[in-house]
């Protein structure tokens, strides 16, 4: 799933040992002007690519997976960044995936959430420390409640004043106003999901029940090769 935390303390945290455990292939910590910036990868897509990754001054980090990267590239985060340099904040309209992606641009850390929110960002601080990471910090140096940070958002955090701002709290919309009379839809975008997510490279355990039966179905409806 990858994990990650950025913080201005030096030492280490309560949820240190957990983070380690969700990105067991490679590990990286870097100091950007007092930022303390660490990423744990679990390798799904392309070459094994520590991170974060720097281009023209910008750090960038991925946590999860873009199904339509151009796979050119060594990996998908390299994706990320092309389309970002091109579209700036509107560079998720020419992804597909699921996926959180932080930008840390000078004193800016950019936070961009997709709408299901399955890899969290929880943020702690008081008033010379800030935290943010995969898990909910415990920690005597923070004030209050860890705060977990909304799906389908972009927040913009500013590192001198420790300001967080929601930017946009519907990166996605979704059309509420339809009347259906059958699941063809609903078929459609699962033979879709199925579809883009199928890697001949990969070992795809199936156990038998109604789920993989579904995907076993889709695959051999299309003749991808299935070992």
């Amino acid at each position: 799933m990858c994990t990650f935390k950025i913080t201005n303390y030096v030492g280490r945290h309560t949820t240190d040992d957990k983070l380690v455990l969700g990105g067991p292939d490679a590990s990286n910590t870097i100091n950007i002007d007092g930022l303390y910036v660490t990423h744990h990868l679990l390798n799904v897509t392309g070459e094994q690519t520590l991170q974060p990754v720097e281009s023209k001054g910008l750090f960038y980090l991925l946590l999860g997976e873009v199904y339509n990267y151009d796979d050119t590239l060594p990996s998908d985060i390299y994706h990320v960044i092309n389309c970002y340099e091109k579209y700036s904040d509107d560079f998720l309209d020419h992804l597909d995936g699921e996926f959180l992606i932080i930008i840390i641009d000078s004193g800016v850390i950019k936070f961009f959430i997709d709408p299901w929110g399955t890899r969290q960002i929880w943020f702690s601080k008081s008033d010379n420390y800030f935290y943010f990471g995969t898990y909910p910090l415990d920690s005597s140096k923070y004030n209050g409640q860890p705060t977990r940070l909304q799906n389908n958002s972009q927040y913009n955090f500013d590192i001198k004043t420790k300001e967080l701002v929601q930017i946009n709290s519907e990166i996605h919309k979704w059309n509420l106003d339809q009347f259906k009379d059958s699941l063809d839809d609903v078929t459609f975008a699962l033979e879709e999901a199925i579809d883009k997510r199928y890697n001949p490279k990969s070992f795809l355990l199936l156990s038998g029940g109604v789920d993989s039966s579904v995907v076993a179905v889709r695959l051999a409806d299309t003749k991808k090769q299935i070992q």
